[in-house]
């Protein structure tokens, strides 16, 4: 099953690069401008991955690692905030 236009091997492709820290190499988390911001990049992902986890029939429904995974680029999200910054 796809999860808007999320295959089973898209999202095994990006739990398995998800780096140790929640990051994925392609995505610089120190981006400010608004004009192709690519920390946008990272909460698609992240929403992605959390909607295959909680799609009953798709193969990754409410598989641990996907989950874990999740919360883990979140979390970097989050620790790269600066305070006062709206999150989006």
């Amino acid at each position: 099953m796809e999860v808007r236009g999320l295959t089973e091997a898209q999202a095994r492709n990006l739990t398995n690069s998800l780096g140790a820290d929640g990051t994925w190499p392609d995505v610089d988390l120190a981006v400010t401008e608004q004009a192709n911001w690519s920390p946008r990049t990272l909460l698609d992902r992240i929403a992605q991955l959390a909607k295959a986890h909680a799609t009953p029939g798709h193969a990754l429904a409410g598989d641990a690692g996907t989950a874990s995974k999740s919360s883990l680029a979140l979390d970097a999200w989050i620790s790269k905030q600066r305070p006062g910054r709206n999150l989006m």
